[in-house]
């Protein structure tokens, strides 16, 4: 099973479909929020995995948004 080795989220990113480089611009580094809830418009998320020689190519995998027991996909 492929192991987590980065996740950022940013305001934005970028996939060049030809040379396959991933521009993530914005990165949300702290979140200190002036009162609750706190609303975050727009977030988008990236994630680097690292898989051993053993594992599958390909994977599939559920990715959950939750804001305390509400859970958005």
């Amino acid at each position: 099973m492929p192991n987590p080795i980065l996740c950022l989220a940013a305001k934005g990113i970028v996939h060049d479909i030809q040379t396959g480089a991933l521009s993530v611009y914005n990165i949300i580094e702290e979140i200190i929020p002036q009162s609750l809830p706190l609303i975050i418009q727009e977030v988008h998320v990236a994630v680097m995995w690292r898989r051993s020689e053993n594992d599958d190519k390909r994977f599939i995998f559920d990715f959950e948004i939750a804001n305390n027991t509400h859970k958005n996909l």
